[in-house]
């Protein structure tokens, strides 16, 4: 009788060993999505989009996913809300996002945000909002025909390297309650007030 209630008790211990394996969440992998508004439709299972407000949407928060943007004019305000996530434009010669007069053309509320190679135009407040958030990326853009060129607060570690900011109506970078951790080798120049604005930061 111990024998078999042994037995019993091993093959539920083994039972529910493999219910616990099957319940637990497989790590995500990283996901390569593509934007371009030359796509003649939007393609969820190959993670094709028209919109790059879509392939935000596409995006597992966490998972380091890049968004790969093909030359064109994007006419978007777009929030990025999605953690460690890369936003990767073909050229910034060839890829504008333009806001047309929204308070923000491109807006970060996500930690370990990317936004590389774009040309950002068009917000009647700022080109590029970040706020309230840790460690963020922002590195060979172009950012003109804006309020506010790039607005940051309440920012910790945010990296600025090699964009143009240039032409935007009042300064280039606005940085607010922030802690820097690398702005270098920038282009800012014609901005209506001042190139770089540091308060309380």
């Amino acid at each position: 009788m111990k024998a078999l209630l042994s037995h019993i008790t091993i093959a539920f211990v083994l039972a529910l060993t493999t219910v616990v394996m099957l319940a637990a969440p497989a790590s995500a992998q990283p996901t390569a999505i593509f934007v371009d508004d030359d796509f003649p439709g939007d393609s969820p299972a190959e993670h094709l989009w028209t919109t790059i407000t879509k392939g935000i949407a596409d995006a597992t928060p966490g998972a380091g996913d890049t968004i790969y943007v093909g030359p064109g004019t994007y006419y978007e305000s777009i929030v990025v809300n999605v953690s460690n996530l890369t936003l990767q434009g073909y050229s910034s010669s060839e890829v504008t996002v333009d806001g047309q007069g929204a308070q923000y053309t491109v807006r970060v509320s996500a930690e370990d945000v990317s936004l590389r190679q774009l040309r950002i135009i068009g917000g009647s407040i700022a080109g590029v909002r970040w706020e309230s958030v840790q460690k963020g990326y922002l590195e060979s853009n172009v950012v003109t025909g804006n309020y506010y060129g790039i607005w940051i607060a309440s920012l910790l570690n945010q990296t600025i390297q090699c964009n143009e900011i240039y032409g935007n109506s009042q300064d280039g970078i606005y940085v607010t309650n922030s802690t820097m951790k690398d702005v270098s080798s920038n282009n800012i120049y014609s901005n209506g007030r001042h190139g770089i604005t540091l308060l309380n930061s």
